[in-house]
């Protein structure tokens, strides 16, 4: 008995419950605009700073325009692309066909590594690289659509994937190594002579 007079005692009445669930309304509603107005606070903060926008509007948005440039969304992800070349090289400049590339793989992020510097010596050594300008894609090339189309015009060296420039029609700026000559090659004159042209053909064609 003691027990349901003491919850008697604690019951409230009709009136003082309502008001109670509209202080609980008003405390959740202040809640709920603060996080909302703390959301596009940092939205403007943002852009005003050029720091870009927040994940909120990035993930709404598939295309979007900001200063003058349109923003497209991908499902690919990024593909760091190492291009080997030599400076001093003219016909070596790898500048049109990264744009032919890009337009195949959007997502890639060039890096440039001069073939005579101790990086760009080590990878032709690691990934027999023989001519160049050459194009070594990360692993994450694999998730894309372009591999999934045209898996066989790149080799797999290590954890990385060389594109076989020949078979997609991309100029020779330089050989790195002169080819060898065995002998079931045809051979027109003398072996010892100091001046050799190497002839790539098809004698069938």
């Amino acid at each position: 008995m003691e027990m349901d007079e003491n919850k008697k005692e604690i019951e409230l009445s009709p009136e003082e419950t309502n008001k109670k669930k509209i202080k609980n309304l008003i405390a959740l509603s202040i809640l709920l605009g603060g996080l909302f107005a703390g959301s596009l606070f940092v939205d403007v903060v943002q852009l005003v700073r050029g720091n870009g926008f927040s994940q909120r509007m990035l993930d709404k948005a598939d295309v979007f325009n900001s200063n003058g440039k349109t923003w497209v969304a991908f499902e690919d992800p990024i593909v760091k692309v190492q291009i080997l070349t030599d400076d001093t090289c003219e016909s070596c400049k790898p500048d049109e066909a990264i744009l032919g590339l890009r337009r195949e793989v959007p997502t890639m992020l060039t890096e440039k590594v001069d073939i005579n510097s101790e990086q760009g010596k080590e990878m032709q050594k690691n990934l027999g690289i023989k001519a160049i300008p050459a194009f070594v894609f990360s692993k994450d090339i694999e998730a894309t659509t372009l591999f999934e189309q045209a898996q066989s015009v790149f080799d797999k060296k290590n954890d990385s994937y060389v594109l076989n420039s020949a078979a997609v029609g991309l100029p020779v700026g330089k050989y790195t190594q002169a080819p060898t000559i065995s002998e079931s090659d045809a051979i027109i004159g003398s072996k010892d002579v100091k001046v050799k042209i190497v002839e790539f053909s098809d004698f069938q064609c």
